[in-house]
């Protein structure tokens, strides 16, 4: 954001965002139609937030799978607001693994490369590093980032949701608040899912970031994403 408004890219930059899509299959596209969910959703996942409601709804809705998940899907128009079944969510959390891994695969260099690039001014390629180059390099090295975290994240979701236990607890937790609008994404707290994974990103890069800040030399303060 701040390479395509300002011409400069700060260090740390909690405005960058990584654009991520998805699209339904032609065989997909009907019932979506009748579960008033688009065809195609997008969004530029910044660090930090969890995926927008409409790709969520999107990822569930695509991922249905026989009549209890569909009449549950079906039960109220915001039904696809929140989990649908702990199998769905998973298909879900699955989904945006997956894709955060091909995009991560996408870029041509390795954070180290990129590294070196910058200290040495020469990238891999043996190009001189120019001053739109280097902004260049900063804004893959924070999109890797991003990725990142989004498959750290949903991979210790979907390790926390493979016991048969937890599954049971999430189903019971659903049906207790029995609140679908109510009920958010995944949870990284103790050994329960709670379903946002906002909460985990955002939990774990604070986390992360205020013992990377206060290790620094001079850091008389922890940050907060």
């Amino acid at each position: 954001m701040y390479l395509r408004w300002f011409g400069f890219v700060p260090e740390k930059n909690p405005t960058d965002c990584v654009g991520i899509t998805f699209s339904a299959m032609r065989t997909q596209v009907e019932e979506l139609k009748e579960l008033q969910v688009p065809p195609r959703a997008e969004a530029c996942l910044r660090l930090g937030e969890e995926p927008p409601v409409h790709m969520l709804r999107f990822l569930r809705a695509a991922n249905l799978k026989g009549e209890e998940e569909r009449a549950r899907a079906t039960s109220n128009a915001y039904a696809l607001n929140s989990m649908v079944s702990v199998r769905n969510e998973r298909a879900v959390l699955r989904a945006l693994a997956d894709k955060g891994k091909k995009r991560l695969k996408a870029f041509p260099t390795s954070d180290e490369e990129d590294m070196m690039a910058l200290q040495k001014g020469v990238d891999v390629w043996g190009v001189k590093v120019t001053h739109n180059r280097e902004l260049a390099i900063r804004v893959r090295l924070s999109e890797k980032r991003i990725l990142r975290e989004l498959v750290r994240v949903t991979a210790d979701a979907l390790e926390k949701t493979r016991s048969p236990q937890n599954a049971r607890k999430a189903v019971e937790e659903l049906e207790a608040k029995n609140k679908p609008a109510d009920v958010k994404f995944l949870n990284n707290k103790e050994d329960v899912p709670v379903y946002e994974i906002g909460a985990g990103i955002k939990e774990k890069s604070r986390s992360r970031t205020a013992q990377r800040d206060s290790s620094e030399p001079g850091s008389s303060r922890k940050t907060e994403l």
